[in-house]
């Protein structure tokens, strides 16, 4: 794990890696190392809690849309488990995962069933740290950042054929 974890390390962060000619590249390392981190959580937990704070730096991928997709899959796996690594001590990453988030949002970088996992994050932490607290972390983000953030919570990014499929209306939507 932990060799895997730092050659891929040396791709990501290499000189170039996010300009043009290897974004699509290291978008796709980001994802590997992701990859890893879960295959690797129960061998070598220790290694993988160190780990995915890094990967977290890197967020989000951009380049290569396909794999957007999948790495931000990922990031909602690590995030629907409050007891992971990801989040740091004392929550202390949930700056970082909010800016992530309201830059994924909305966006071609994640489909319509990461956009749900997104949306769920958002209201569950919402709720666990009460009024004052995500007061507070929300007052650490940017306005733009905190419009996307409060769009991700009340789901405004339903299309409308997306309600039109599914029979539901905006109001169902936010009830769900």
């Amino acid at each position: 794990t932990q060799g895997s974890l730092k050659c891929l390390a040396q791709v990501i962060t290499s000189k170039d890696a996010r300009g043009e000619e290897y974004g699509e590249s290291t978008d796709n390392a980001i994802s590997s190392f992701a990859k890893v981190c879960k295959v690797g959580a129960k061998k070598d937990p220790k290694t993988v809690a160190q780990a995915l704070p890094t990967w977290l730096s890197w967020l989000p991928a951009k380049d290569d849309t396909e794999e957007c997709v999948v790495v931000h899959k990922m990031l909602c796996d690590f995030l629907e488990d409050s007891n992971n690594p990801i989040y740091g001590r004392n929550n202390a990453n949930l700056v970082k995962i909010f800016e992530v988030v309201a830059q994924i949002s909305g966006t071609d970088l994640v489909d319509e069933s990461t956009q749900d996992r997104l949306s769920n994050f958002v209201s569950r932490v919402s709720s666990s740290l009460g009024a004052s607290n995500m007061s507070r972390l929300m007052g650490s983000l940017k306005e733009d950042q905190r419009t996307k953030i409060q769009q991700t919570a009340s789901r405004m990014f339903s299309t409308p054929d997306r309600l039109q499929g599914s029979g539901a209306s905006m109001q169902d939507q936010s009830a769900a």
